[in-house]
């Protein structure tokens, strides 16, 4: 399966407002220009110096976080355009109420399901892809957009149908996917015990040593 490469999957939370995007924000922080109209009401930016091939290899700069405000997102990318930083993380809020964070991947949260698609929408206008209708999907599963816009949930192993839980969750949504998680992990172990262990895993017969100093007499 040949994957977008601006949007290689999405999947909605369960808030029915927010949504997270395949991409990292070191290669893709420039999809924060679509929100240059909105202004920032709190960032948090943890970044890292790296000087690339012009830093020593035994070099290594700590992680900090960006103490300089900036007004909206164009401010923020003019800034960053001149800096060797290295982006670990961000948390940046709007007063319009919307927030961007890493989750390690972009996630959006916005403040209704319509603004939301509205949102996903630009986004994958922006990859040119056709419109994807996110009517269909399912909160917490984990979807793929492949390079004709078609959508498709994977089946990697027996945990791909499990939902992935979300910050929105509750205590019992939480206890129960445990409970559904140790079930399967157990129904795992269970196959892999009634199999047994292939023939290579079997340990081998004992060599007996010889006796060297035994009297076995004369074998002619």
């Amino acid at each position: 399966m040949i994957e977008n490469t601006l949007l290689r999957n999405i999947e909605l939370l369960s808030d029915n407002k927010s949504f997270r995007i395949g991409a990292w924000i070191q290669n893709h922080i420039w999809l924060l220009t679509h929100l240059r109209h909105l202004t920032i009401a709190r960032n948090t930016l943890r970044y890292q110096v790296d000087h690339g091939i012009f830093q020593r290899p035994t070099t290594k700069y700590p992680i900090r976080t960006m103490r300089k405000k900036h007004h909206n997102t164009t401010e923020l990318l003019k800034y960053l355009s001149s800096k060797p930083y290295n982006l670990v993380s961000m948390d940046m809020s709007f007063t319009n109420g919307w927030r961007v964070a890493t989750n390690p991947q972009l996630t959006f949260y916005t403040n209704s399901t319509e603004e939301r698609n509205k949102l996903f929408g630009l986004l994958n206008m922006v990859s040119g892809l056709p419109t994807i209708d996110l009517r269909p999907l399912k909160n917490n599963i984990l979807y793929f957009i492949d390079a004709e816009g078609k959508v498709e949930h994977i089946k990697f192993d027996a945990f791909s149908d499990l939902e992935s839980p979300d910050e929105f969750w509750s205590e019992s949504q939480k206890d129960e996917w445990r409970k559904r998680y140790t079930e399967i992990e157990r129904s795992l172990n269970k196959e892999e015990d009634d199999e047994g262990l292939p023939f290579y895993q079997f340990p081998p017969n004992p060599i007996n040593q010889p006796d060297f100093d035994q009297d076995i007499g004369n074998p002619f």
